[in-house]
């Protein structure tokens, strides 16, 4: 790993696509566009996407997560035994179907537009999730890239319907043991071509922690069984993702919690203290955690000092679904009250979540993006003097 300032900068993942990449992802699934006009285009939005970040001022930049149509569901083009379902042809599948169909009615999202991969078959990588979007971005940069993937608990809980994946795996715990192999050799080639940071996405552990069973909660957990034990949830993402990185210490690893930022409304966002996930993260062989500090004023920051003094602290500071931006002041006055607690050397900063997890719908525009960027570099050169000073 190579020496970082004191509080890097750095991004959740992705950020706002140019309105020519949008239309030609709409060609491509039409079969109206080459695979070679596809590459241009997407290599053109990760150059400005990388340019974007380093006039910013980022440390650790991503490509912007350019060439995938969310977060998530990108898995489903490389790994065989995947299907990728529409949220109304899961509600024919699900557990409780009128509880699912409730939370439909709250989202602010097509049903029919948003996709999840869901296993129909044993699984099976054809292809490496992220070493040809980390090639790709190098290109563009000579700074650390980070790489994010979608983590094994999500993976393993939200791609697994009773109804149409029991067949390959009789529960979750069976598709657990493919996922950790999964991911294990796609860290194995990450780190073979050089990438330096691999951020695994959980928003689900947020759904576990802060949510009630009666209550909504989050996106993708409603699409599954649901699973109303807390505490064995947890147990069993703990003992995932400690499989997935196991004898990877030469890679800075993540994991990100977000609350639930796809979408804009308040209504399905979680609300509650990292508090209760403090001793679960603790127990996590994971380098870092990327948490989300810019709303939640009941969080105790000082808590944070309770993980070990080995374990990193990306924070959050940023709201990046608001047009509002958060003053220079603020953001410096609560970093430092973390870095006091943990020390300097372990703090990121970074925005709450990304700025995209939708290709259709993203929650800032790429001018609100970068002006909010600016502020996290502006905040981390005033707290580079604070602290340099003896």
């Amino acid at each position: 790993m190579r020496q970082m300032p004191l509080f890097p900068v750095t991004v959740v993942g992705s950020l706002p696509r140019p309105q020519s990449l949008l239309e030609a992802m709409t060609l491509a699934r039409q079969g109206r566009i080459s695979p070679e006009e596809m590459e241009t285009q997407i290599e053109s939005a990760v150059e400005a996407a990388i340019r974007l970040q380093e006039e910013c001022g980022v440390d650790v930049v991503s490509d912007g997560e350019q060439a995938r149509p969310d977060f998530y569901s990108f898995v489903a083009d490389r790994v065989d035994g995947l299907r990728l379902m529409s949220l109304e042809d899961l509600a024919g599948h699900v557990e409780d179907r009128s509880f699912f169909e409730r939370f439909l009615a709250d989202l602010d999202v097509p049903t029919a537009g948003v996709r999840l991969p869901v296993v129909v078959a044993p699984l099976r990588r054809r292809n490496s999730l992220a070493v040809g979007e980390l090639r790709r971005a190098r290109r563009f940069t000579g700074k650390p890239i980070k790489v994010a993937l979608p983590g094994p608990y999500l993976l393993t809980c939200s791609a697994w319907v009773q109804a149409l994946s029991s067949v390959s795996y009789p529960d979750q715990e069976a598709l657990g043991r493919d996922v950790v192999a999964l991911l294990r050799q796609e860290l194995e080639d990450l780190g073979e071509a050089g990438c330096e940071f691999v951020q695994f996405d959980e928003p689900m552990l947020a759904d576990v922690a802060f949510a009630e069973p009666e209550e909504c909660g989050n996106l993708l957990r409603a699409a599954l069984s649901r699973r109303v034990d807390p505490d064995g949830e947890l147990a069993f993402a703990v003992d995932l993702i400690n499989r997935v990185v196991e004898g990877f210490d030469s890679l800075r690893t993540g994991l990100h919690v977000c609350r639930g930022h796809c979408v804009e409304k308040d209504k399905i966002h979680l609300r509650g203290s990292y508090d209760r996930l403090l001793p679960h993260f603790a127990r996590m062989k994971i380098r870092q955690f990327v948490l989300e500090y810019a709303s939640e004023k009941e969080d105790t920051l000082e808590a944070l000092a309770t993980l070990p003094a080995n374990q990193e602290i990306g924070l959050g500071v940023l709201n990046p679904r608001t047009a509002e931006m958060e003053p220079v002041e603020t953001v410096v006055s609560k970093t430092r009250r973390l870095a006091r607690a943990v020390g300097p050397g372990r703090v990121f900063l970074n925005p709450d979540c990304g700025f995209e997890a939708f290709a259709n719908r993203p929650v800032n525009t790429t001018s609100g993006a970068a002006a909010k960027l600016r502020v996290l570099a502006l905040a981390a050169e005033r707290l580079r003097r604070s602290f340099a000073d003896p």
